[in-house]
C-alpha cells in the first residue's frame, strides 16, 4: 500500500489546532483523510509511508476523479433539495402544490386599474406629451382582486388536489421573526398565496410547495463538478471546518502534467 499526500491544511479550533492531510491509498483506490498532528495530544502520526514529491500523473487524475464525483453527488442532492424543498420564494415564481388542502373558495374580480382609470397609461401631469406604461397594471388597464364565495352569507369552501400548480401571487408571514432564535424567516414560517392554473386561489405554508421546475441535467452539474475538480479542494469535502491548504503537491503535478502534455 501507497499513501501519495494530495494536499495539507490546519484545522483552527477555539483552543486547539488539528493538523490534517489527504492521501491517495493506492491499496483502496481512493481519498483518505488523516489526522496528522494535534495541539489536543500529545504525539503525532509519523507520516513515513506517506509519498510527498512526485505524484504520478495516472494518481493525480484518480484523485481528480475521486474529487469530481464527490462534487457531482453533493451538487445533485443541493438542486433536488433546492427545487423540493425551497427555504424561500418570490412573487411570480411557479410552484406545485405537494399537500392537498381544503381553503377558502374565491372568484376573481376584474377591475380598471385605479392609477391610469383603465387605459393602461401614465401620464406626467406637467406634461400630456409624456405618455408612458402604467406601472401599477403594466399597460394592461386591469387590476385582479379575489372576493370570497359566499351562498346565503355563508363562506363556500374548496379542496385543491395535490399536485395542482400555479403561480405565486404573494409571500409574507402571520409569525414574530426574530433575528436569532426561533421563527427565522423560511420554509416553515413563510405562508405563500398562489392563483392556480385554473384561476382558483389558496394560501398555504411554504412547506407544502416545490418548485415547478426540472432537476438541473445531468451534463450541467457534471460540468460544474469537474471545475471543481480542478481546484484540488480535497480539505473542503473532507473537513466541514476546512479553510485552505498549507501546501498542495496535487496541484503542483496537475500544473506540471499541464506543462508537460
Amino acid at each position: 500500500m501507497t499513501l501519495y499526500l494530495l494536499s495539507e491544511w490546519e484545522i483552527n479550533g477555539y483552543n486547539d489546532s488539528d493538523f490534517e492531510c489527504a492521501v491517495w491509498d493506492t491499496e483502496q483506490n481512493e481519498v483518505r483523510c488523516i489526522l496528522l498532528g494535534s495541539t489536543r495530544f500529545a504525539g503525532s502520526y509519523s507520516g513515513e509511508h506517506i509519498v510527498r514529491d512526485n505524484l504520478p500523473q495516472d494518481v493525480v487524475e484518480a484523485a481528480r476523479i475521486w474529487l469530481r464525483d464527490v462534487y457531482l453527488g453533493r451538487l445533485k442532492a443541493m438542486d433536488a433539495f433546492d427545487r423540493d424543498h425551497p427555504d424561500d420564494i418570490e412573487v411570480n415564481d411557479r410552484v406545485v402544490l405537494t399537500k392537498g388542502k381544503r381553503g377558502h373558495a374565491y372568484t376573481r374580480v376584474q377591475d380598471d386599474c385605479p392609477k391610469c382609470d383603465g387605459s393602461g397609461k401614465w401620464v406626467n401631469p406637467h406634461n400630456d406629451q409624456d405618455v408612458r406604461e402604467c406601472f401599477a397594471c403594466s399597460g394592461s388597464g386591469s387590476q385582479d382582486r379575489f372576493e370570497k364565495v359566499t351562498v346565503d352569507g355563508k363562506v363556500q369552501w374548496d379542496q385543491f388536489e395535490e399536485g395542482i400548480t400555479g403561480t405565486v401571487l404573494w409571500v409574507g408571514t402571520f409569525r414574530q421573526i426574530y433575528d436569532r432564535g426561533y421563527n427565522k424567516r423560511g420554509r416553515n414560517t413563510l405562508s405563500v398565496r398562489v392563483v392556480t392554473d385554473d384561476g382558483r386561489m389558496f394560501t398555504t405554508e411554504l412547506s407544502n410547495l416545490r418548485l415547478e421546475r426540472d432537476y438541473t441535467s445531468h451534463q450541467e452539474l457534471l460540468d460544474r463538478a469537474e471545475w471543481f475538480s480542478y481546484t484540488g479542494k480535497f480539505g473542503a469535502v473532507l473537513n466541514s471546518r476546512y479553510a485552505w491548504d498549507s501546501d498542495n503537491p496535487f496541484l503542483k503535478a496537475l500544473y506540471k502534467g499541464d506543462k508537460d502534455a
